[in-house]
C-alpha cells in the first residue's frame, strides 16, 4: 500500500502506486482505489504534499 498527502492535507492509502497530479493537487491512481486514513484516525505525519514520491507501506492485522 501507499501513504500519502493530499495539497489541502488529507492523507490516503492507496492499494496500487498512485501518481501525484500538482495541477489538481492530489495524488491518483488508475482505479482510484483509496482509504481516507483520517477518518481511521490514522497517523499521516510521515508524509507531505512536498514528497516526490509516495510512501510505501506495510499492513500487518494481528491476531488476539
Amino acid at each position: 500500500m501507499w501513504l500519502v498527502k493530499d495539497r489541502n492535507g488529507a492523507a490516503f492509502l492507496y492499494t496500487e502506486k498512485p501518481s501525484k497530479d500538482k495541477k489538481l493537487g492530489q495524488w491518483i491512481d488508475a482505479k482510484r482505489d483509496y482509504i481516507d486514513v483520517d477518518y481511521f484516525g490514522i497517523s499521516s505525519d510521515l508524509v507531505n504534499w512536498e514528497d516526490e514520491e509516495p510512501l510505501e507501506v506495510e499492513i500487518i492485522i494481528k491476531e488476539k
